[in-house]
């Protein structure tokens, strides 16, 4: 068998049926630094043959191959190559499932979608082998030292055996000498035989000495291997919880925004397509009463659509999903003080964007400490001040002046706050790595600090448009019948068929305006109005792929003459001020009065 190689150049044994996937894992291999020497087998036979010829020092398998499993391949390795971590590098693999491999000897699994994982498991096996031969060189030192001192415990035994003989001969040759001779050899016999059982006693005395350390050492090594392994698995525990955290956030905010979504694409569409059907009906009418009865409809629905709105922007805020956790607070700022009269002061410093789950958590923990503070503490106001912390963490404190509360009786089973409440508050945000610090007391106001490690970071991403969109004559799409040359010409640009046609057969009935063209993103948007330059566009705020902003910015950058007009459900400062910023002349309301968004189209003839 061939030598064991330094663990300066790796030698890797892959076992895996794709070639991608292995290149993928020697690729983050590599990036330990380390000089790879790696060998892929997908069979059971090339998989023995490897052990035996190639002698890894650290062996990744996939569970699922084709012809035999990874529980064949452990076994496998426990067998012909013991002592070399067994890292299991999979699609999917259950928790029971993973835990019985564990058992059986294999040294960890990384998850294919978290590969770069993998260099940090790497690196832990690797240390456990260093440390393994450290162990190993340190025993063959021992065992050489002992090994030396036999041998010249030998040597000196054979020079007084010499001895013996001289003397021996000696005495055959000088028999006939005097008597003091004679008691002279005795003495030296007696001296020999002393310095012998003391011999005897020295080597008896180091061997239990040796035999001793030997010991000391296992039991040492013993108990650093159970230590480590009690550290391993909470730190793999630790992460796991940390991992289910981030994906029950991220469960509970798809679920927000998947009620947000059919609150805004299905329920606000219909009510707002109703309403400007309601409005072309009332100018065919001429029996007033019909005319105020569609009115009082027409009302119900605009209250209906704000209630919708209402509600669509408390489950999944536009500002909190669109930008950081900073425009995310602006808005729950305002949120309060519209909903219950409750000033919130916001001190912050300029934070990174953070990673969604983390952004989305803290979103809805402070949420949740300004409500509390708005039922249980009596005043009108609160604090809330975010800081870094040395580029590792940030720190938010909410507090107010209010009645307080003693923060031992928050436990599991007293809050009844609804929300996450303060103890879910403190276990979600202990999993992620953070903490929560509670000070108060009756009569004295509360303070709730947060700190949260920063983490991973994220970047912003921005839509590049460079698609134009034409139908298949090569022409912009049209609506049909309706003219492309008028005195004031419109684009209606919307991702909702229904509003969007609502819109277009509303102002078909206006005099003067004519519709030109519609588009369903922005990425046609921004084709039809390079194509066609109309005299206004109806700009939808929120669209998939390019939205609205974007497409503002490209067409007001290329076109500054082109007057275009926001339009979204959500009636926030903040969006309009965003439009306006990228561009935008006016900014209205889905939910407004049709002849009010008429009145915006014409007076951007001025």
């Amino acid at each position: 068998m061939k030598n064991k190689p330094s663990l300066e150049k790796l030698r890797v044994l892959i076992l895996e049926d794709s070639p991608a996937d292995a290149e993928l894992m020697a690729f983050e291999l590599r990036s330990l630094g380390m000089e790879i020497e790696s060998s892929r087998v997908e069979a059971e036979t090339a998989f023995s043959a490897a052990l035996k010829d190639f002698f890894p020092d650290i062996i990744l398998s996939d569970y699922s191959l084709p012809s035999f499993d990874g529980t064949s391949a452990l076994a496998m390795a426990n067998r012909m190559a013991p002592g070399v971590p067994f890292i299991f590098v999979t699609g999917t693999l259950g928790e029971e499932r993973a835990v019985e491999l564990l058992k059986s000897g294999a040294t960890d699994f990384v998850l294919k979608d978290r590969l770069p994982r993998l260099s940090l498991c790497v690196s832990r096996a690797l240390e456990e082998v260093a440390e393994k031969r450290r162990r190993e060189q340190a025993e063959q030192d021992l065992r050489r030292a002992h090994a030396e001192l036999e041998i010249k415990v030998a040597k000196r035994t054979r020079e007084l055996s010499r001895s013996m003989d001289a003397l021996r001969a000696s005495e055959g040759r000088f028999r006939t000498q005097s008597e003091h001779l004679l008691a002279s050899e005795e003495a030296l016999k007696k001296t020999n035989e002393e310095l012998e059982v003391r011999v005897r006693e020295r080597t008896a005395e180091l061997a239990k000495t040796v035999h001793t350390l030997q010991a000391e050492i296992l039991q040492r090594r013993k108990v650093e291997i159970e230590l480590r392994q009690s550290n391993e698995q909470l730190n793999r525990r630790a992460a796991q919880l940390r991992i289910l955290t981030g994906e029950l956030t991220m469960a509970e905010q798809r679920e927000r925004k998947r009620l947000s979504r059919i609150l805004h694409d299905g329920l606000q569409q219909h009510l707002a397509a109703t309403k400007l059907q309601i409005g072309l009906v009332k100018k065919k009418l001429a029996d007033q009463n019909n005319v105020q009865s569609l009115e009082k409809i027409e009302q119900m629905l605009v209250e209906s659509i704000q209630m919708s709105r209402s509600l669509s922007m408390d489950l999944s805020p536009p500002s909190l999903s669109d930008g950081g956790l900073s425009s995310g607070l602006i808005w729950l700022a305002s949120r309060m003080r519209e909903q219950y009269g409750f000033q919130v002061e916001l001190i912050e410093d300029k934070i990174s964007r953070l990673p969604e789950d983390t952004k989305i958590l803290l979103f809805e923990s402070l949420r949740e400490l300004l409500f509390n503070a708005v039922k249980h503490a009596g005043v009108s106001a609160a604090s809330v001040q975010v800081e870094k912390v040395n580029d590792t963490a940030i720190r938010i404190c909410v507090r107010d002046d209010g009645v307080g509360f003693d923060p031992s009786h928050v436990n599991s089973t007293s809050e009844g706050m609804g929300g996450l409440g303060l103890f879910s508050i403190r276990e979600r945000i202990g999993l992620i790595g953070g903490d929560i610090e509670i000070d108060s007391a009756p009569g004295r106001g509360s303070r709730f600090t947060l700190t949260i490690p920063t983490g991973r970071a994220c970047t912003e991403i921005s839509s590049n448009p460079s698609v134009v969109v034409r139908d298949e004559a090569g022409k912009p799409p049209l609506l049909p019948g309706m003219l492309q040359a008028a005195s004031l010409q419109v684009l209606v640009v919307d991702d909702h068929a229904l509003f969007r046609d609502g819109i277009a057969q509303m102002l078909a009935h206006e005099g003067g305006i004519d519709v030109v063209g519609v588009a369903g993103d922005g990425t046609e948007a921004i084709a039809l109005a390079m194509q066609l330059k109309p005299d206004v566009i109806l700009m939808d705020v929120s669209m998939p792929g390019v939205n609205g902003m974007e497409a503002t910015r490209v067409i007001h950058r290329a076109h500054p003459d082109i007057r275009i007009i926001g339009l979204s459900f959500y009636a926030d400062e903040q969006i309009a001020a965003a439009m306006k910023s990228a561009g935008a002349e006016d900014f209205k309301s889905k939910g407004c009065p049709a002849s009010e968004l008429v009145s915006a189209i014409r007076d951007s003839r001025n």
